[in-house]
């Protein structure tokens, strides 16, 4: 008879054997496990375990991809906030350049405001302009009035001077 180890078909094989006509005998109280311990057996101290360095060795594998990226993250975080700097920078300088420009413009403002005509200057000018003329007018009238009186003495000096020839 062949001894079977698995204990399923252990049962099985008891089974049939009991079924069968050629049995002799049958086996009622089959017993399918032992009482004796395992023998302890020593392992070698030589090598380390090997779990221990499965775990270490994960752990650094685990440890050198989150380091990298990690640093990958820093990188990318550095070269956006450069950008913003950046950015920032040229938005200081037109900021800048408009509050001069501003002011450059304020000072025009002020020249001009300094420079700049009123109503009364206005009128001023207006007044002197009539005064200035009105004293044309005189003036010519005058110079009208002279030149008729000249005319009319070269007129009698000419008769005169016509009669005594």
């Amino acid at each position: 008879m062949k001894w079977i180890q698995n204990k399923s078909q252990s049962i099985i094989n008891i089974l049939r054997f009991s079924k069968s006509p050629k049995c002799l005998f049958i086996y009622r109280n089959v017993r399918l496990y032992t009482d004796a311990k395992a023998p302890y057996v020593l392992k070698d101290t030589g090598q380390p375990p090997v779990g221990f360095l499965g775990f270490f060795i994960g752990t650094s594998f685990a440890t050198a991809a989150g380091y990298y990226f990690l640093v990958n993250e820093y990188q990318h975080a550095s070269n956006t906030l450069l950008l913003s700097i950046e950015e920032l920078q040229r938005t200081t300088d037109s900021v800048i350049e408009s509050v001069k420009q501003i002011e450059e413009m304020e000072k025009n403002i002020k020249r001009l405001q300094n420079n700049a005509v009123t109503k009364n200057d206005i009128q001023n000018v207006r007044t002197d302009t009539k005064k200035m003329f009105e004293s044309l007018n005189l003036a010519h009238l005058e110079v009208n009035e002279r030149l008729s009186e000249l005319e009319i003495d070269v007129a009698k000096l000419s008769r005169y001077a016509r009669t005594v020839m």
